[in-house]
């Protein structure tokens, strides 16, 4: 039993880390924040407010990317679970 309290727990992380990339992608590519994030100047020739979207998203990306394998481990668990489930 506690090893099932312990894969349910480990399922209920990542989604709530899935959940939590979502939000913070969320506030940093609101207009708000992009608006203060606006000054006259350039990154490798590259004015600052594209550099910081750009940045934001691609971070955002790498997070998904890392993040996918253990959503995909865990849905696959998941299944496995509930197939063995009520067939006695």
């Amino acid at each position: 039993m506690a090893g099932n309290s312990d894969l349910q727990l480990s399922r209920r992380k990542t989604r709530d880390k899935s959940v939590a990339l979502l939000i913070v992608g969320f506030i940093l590519m609101m207009p708000p924040i992009v608006r203060t994030s606006l000054f006259e100047g350039s990154i490798f020739g590259i004015p600052y407010t594209v550099f910081y979207m750009f940045t934001v998203w691609a971070l955002l990306i790498v997070g998904a990317a890392i993040m996918a394998p253990r959503l995909r481990d865990s849905d696959k668990s998941r299944e496995g679970d509930s197939t063995g489930q009520g067939l006695d």
